[in-house]
């Protein structure tokens, strides 16, 4: 855990989320909201860019599975990954 933004809400919520494809807006996503929460857990789906090294830079749980085509398969995973803390 990184420390809070002195004025973050959410001293006990994980940002969960499924990505593919987009290291570009994922490193300023990520970064942006590292501060404000405690946990950050990303499920990546095998991409062709560098979108897994970017979550590996920001996120304290980070997942790879195949590309599924969309992300709904891939969020139950982030979700019990957050729970399991």
């Amino acid at each position: 855990m990184t420390d809070l933004h002195p004025r973050a809400p959410w001293k006990d919520v994980a940002f969960v989320g499924a990505y593919w494809n987009c290291a570009e807006r994922l490193d300023g996503l990520l970064s942006y909201v590292r501060p404000w929460f405690s946990r950050i857990v990303a499920v990546v789906q095998e991409s062709p860019d560098d979108t897994l090294a970017v979550a590996k830079n920001y996120a304290d749980v980070v997942m790879q599975e195949p590309w599924h085509g969309r992300g709904d398969p891939s969020i139950h995973t982030a979700v019990y990954s957050a729970e399991r803390r």
